[in-house]
């Protein structure tokens, strides 16, 4: 596959983990229409109004973004698992903005983290994803992986074989969902070339495929 066909594998896989659990929400999933690419602006637009937004906006939804990619959940859910164990602290925000060397002016960096809280939680609320009756693609995966209703995962293993296009792509949550689905004893395969890593936008890095080999204990 190529990378994009790829990625949409892996967006496709969540999506179809995630479809019982936002239907039985009530939500009625057209296909064409559930899944917005813009959610997170039509949430901060709701939220905020125009002044706040022009200057907290762009930064707001890189964090978010990142957290979503990352596996970071809201701090104080109670319905949730986090990729390992971040939650949306001041920490964990200013350590996503000193990985990709994104800079915040100190003087309106604590609205940024308040706003990316707020945003990230009504981004997890199953009232919001009712209402508005869609999700974006991050949340297709990010949802999946770290949504914990009544303490049970959304998806269980289902895959004897996994195989893994653009390896050197992936990210935590991509990771932590092909662990989801694969059986015990099952065997995951991954393709790459580390120096194609180009996808640090969405919570990739140059060590994406040291990190897979690490995590399934891979033979190269």
């Amino acid at each position: 596959a190529s990378d994009g066909a790829a990625r949409a594998l892996a967006h496709a896989l969540g999506f179809r983990r995630l479809l019982p659990y936002v239907k039985a929400l009530g939500c009625v999933v057209d296909p064409y229409k559930f899944c917005q690419q813009y959610r997170t602006s039509k949430i901060i637009r709701s939220m905020y109004d125009f002044k706040t937004r022009e200057k907290m906006e762009k930064h707001v939804k890189f964090l978010v973004n990142q957290c979503k990619s990352m596996g970071v959940i809201p701090v104080g859910v109670n319905d949730g698992w986090a990729v390992d164990g971040m939650t949306s602290t001041d920490e964990t925000l200013q350590m996503i903005l000193n990985h990709y060397g994104e800079v915040v002016d100190p003087v309106i960096r604590p609205t940024v983290f308040a706003m990316t809280r707020e945003v990230l939680a009504k981004s997890w609320s199953e009232a919001n994803i009712y209402e508005t009756n869609c999700i974006d693609f991050d949340d297709q995966k990010w949802l999946t992986v770290c949504k914990r209703p009544n303490g049970h995962p959304l998806t269980s293993p289902v895959y004897d074989v996994v195989i893994i296009d653009e390896a050197q792509d992936v990210n935590s949550v991509d990771i932590e969902l092909i662990r989801m689905v694969l059986k015990p004893n099952g065997i995951v395969i991954g393709v790459g070339d580390g120096n194609q890593a180009i996808y640090g936008f969405r919570g990739a890095d140059t060590k994406a495929l040291q990190k897979f080999g690490e995590f399934f204990n891979a033979k190269t």
